[in-house]
């Protein structure tokens, strides 16, 4: 499938595991397309990508500049999500 990217966004959410105070924190990096679908873009190929260790508010804005109507390349994957087809290098 092929999208033209609108935004980038990030989320953080913690997935509590029942029976214990343990709460493990997980994240996703979601391009956000002019169609209406959603396309998960892997983390650590975005930090290999700028050459990070880290996320900040910055590199998601960085990203969503270099993203910003862009056309990408997507898959829908086994669990129904739809993914990145490729390496963010292959777009920016």
């Amino acid at each position: 499938m092929r999208g033209k990217v609108k935004r980038v966004t990030r989320n953080v959410y913690g997935v509590h595991y029942g029976g214990t105070s343990y709460t493990e924190r997980r994240t996703n990096v979601w391009a956000v397309l002019y169609n209406g679908d959603d396309v998960e873009i892997d983390e650590d190929d975005i930090l290999s990508y700028y050459g990070r260790q880290r996320f900040s508010g910055n590199l998601v804005q960085t990203l969503n500049g270099d993203l910003h109507n862009v056309w990408i390349d997507y898959y829908e994957n086994d669990s129904g999500f739809y993914c990145l087809d490729g390496c963010l290098s292959d777009y920016i």
